[in-house]
């Protein structure tokens, strides 16, 4: 017994199955017939940068701190320093460069900023250090340079743009810049980069710490594109191939199923408008089960000689709605038999 299904239901899957066939015959062709070789982004070469800001704090004569001067990382009361000594160190890494060549600068600038918002108002650069080219063979280059920071002569200049401007700023600060460009020559190609260490001084406090990026690692790598062996993934082919599978598995299904042909289902509707239209004010509708066992009922040829009984009884003709809301079985019943019309699918609509 083959199981049923309606017709526009088994073609609407059976259509979006093949769609789900080609597309999944498409991507294996794809994965099959894909380039052999490919390119792929690989490090040919490393390098880093390392930079460093060392400092002491030099002192003026006071009855408070008995060394002098005082190393890096602690808290500074302004009235007792004389300067800062910074000593800035530079090391370029690179095994395979040829020739390693830059430059550097140090540049430092102080800033102000006032209003709720601590909007800054003004800024002043000054040049500490011009650009200064360097350049070294072999694998590696290093530089080192110092230059005092007197916090004095900048906090000088803060009061008096404060008294000129008549401008009292939330915060100031002196920033200092040591920039280093470098290029390294090597077999693989350039390498440029670029890095910036900096210090920070809080300006017109009573005491104050130093902060900023003093010490930094900047490791970097050169790419390059090589050509590698493209494999086939197996894991694409298999999915592929198991979805594949199912779709023939469903189609096949589809195929087991049966529908009910349009034509057998029209007979049996105009069968059922026929007979409803010419003896439909004879016919009493029940609901439910059939309270009597109508399967042994003697069997009519036609609804005509089930009337002609009928008649003949004075009894009314019987129908159940089936699942479809259309009587299939008529049946008269009298005190000693069943009479029986069925609707048969085959059976023209005049019979």
């Amino acid at each position: 017994m083959r199981l049923k299904i309606k017709k526009k239901w088994k073609i609407s899957l059976a259509i979006l199955v093949g769609v789900i066939l080609m597309v999944t015959a498409a991507l294996a062709v794809k994965e099959q017939t894909k380039p052999a070789i490919v390119e792929e982004v690989v490090p040919v070469l490393s390098y880093v940068q390392q930079a460093r800001i060392d400092y002491r704090v030099y002192l003026k004569p006071n009855s408070l701190y008995p060394e002098n001067p005082l190393n890096p990382g602690k808290v500074y009361v302004t009235k007792f320093v004389d300067y800062l000594n910074t000593v800035f160190s530079y090391n370029f890494t690179c095994e395979e460069a040829s020739v390693i060549r830059g430059r550097y600068d140090i540049v430092a600038v102080m800033a102000a900023s006032a209003g709720k918002d601590n909007t800054q108002v003004w800024e002043r650069r000054f040049v500490l250090q011009p650009a200064k080219s360097f350049e070294a063979k072999g694998g590696s280059v290093s530089l080192q340079d110092n230059i005092p920071l007197r916090v004095a002569d900048y906090n000088a200049f803060v009061r008096q743009v404060a008294e000129e401007a008549d401008l009292n700023a939330n915060e100031t600060k002196l920033v200092v810049y040591w920039n280093v460009w470098v290029e390294a020559i090597t077999d693989s190609g350039p390498v440029k980069e670029q890095i910036a260490s900096t210090m920070v001084i809080p300006l017109g406090e009573k005491y104050f710490q130093v902060s900023g990026e003093l010490n930094q690692d900047k490791p970097g790598t050169l790419t390059g594109v090589r050509q590698v062996p493209a494999g086939v993934n197996k894991s694409v082919v298999i999915g592929c191939g198991l979805v594949a599978l199912g779709c023939l598995a469903v189609l096949g299904l589809l195929f087991f199923c049966s529908s009910e042909p349009k034509e057998e289902r029209d007979t049996v509707r105009k069968t059922v408008d026929r007979i409803t239209k010419k003896y439909g004010d004879r016919l009493a509708v029940i609901e439910g089960d059939w309270p009597i066992a109508w399967e042994n009922g003697i069997v009519m040829k036609s609804i005509e000689d089930l009337v002609r009984i009928a008649d003949e009884v004075s009894k009314p003709i019987i129908c159940r709605l089936s699942a479809t809301d259309k009587p299939l079985v008529y049946c008269v019943v009298d005190e000693a038999n069943v009479y029986l019309y069925r609707i048969r699918n085959n059976q023209r609509p005049g019979g």
